[in-house]
């Protein structure tokens, strides 16, 4: 698990850190969108590979070693997703068509970090779980009904016609004229 864990986060840091040179060098959209595919292919392909080599190594280690490389690991994964967050948010911010794209990111990472939290045994038999239980799809309902009442809004309709017109003729079909 910390070796996938571990690919997981190369990956994400990798790959947002391509996509960040592609977007402030590349003027051609289509030429960065195939160049990020490709790169993406080939830094999956590597990451996933020396990882599963470095747990290899690690299986093989003595037990203090073991703690010691992968406390420095955990560290410098932490250290990634900080420089990485530290490189996506202002992105979100400051350009209008980002901002979909790094609150899709944080709503992931955020729902991995809660579905960790939520299948851990102490978690699991907390006496409170059976109440959310029956409380949490309400309270899902309740957002998503907020939710798609915003998208009545002229604001947000003239946003969606000009930065998605495909999803804006959906949420026509969906929620009415």
């Amino acid at each position: 698990m910390f070796g996938v864990s571990l690919a997981f986060v190369c990956l994400l840091v990798t790959l947002t850190g391509i996509g960040s040179v592609l977007r402030a060098t590349t003027h051609q959209h289509a030429l960065a969108g195939v160049t990020f595919a490709f790169g993406s292919l080939a830094c999956s392909a590597l990451c996933v590979v020396s990882l599963l080599r470095l747990v290899a190594i690690l299986e093989k280690a003595k037990q203090g070693c073991r703690w010691v490389v992968v406390a420095i690991l955990t560290g410098g994964a932490v250290g990634s997703l900080l420089w990485m967050a530290q490189r996506v948010v202002p992105a979100g911010v400051s350009n209008l068509a980002s901002a979909g794209a790094t609150a899709t990111l944080a709503d992931v990472l955020l729902f991995g970090i809660c579905a960790f939290v939520a299948s851990r045994r102490v978690v699991t038999e907390l006496p409170g779980l059976t109440l959310l239980g029956f409380v949490g799809p309400a309270l899902a309902v309740t957002f998503v009904s907020i939710g798609s009442g915003q998208l009545n809004d002229a604001n947000v309709r003239a946003l969606l016609e000009e930065r998605a017109p495909a999803f804006a003729s959906v949420v026509t079909l969906t929620s009415g004229p």
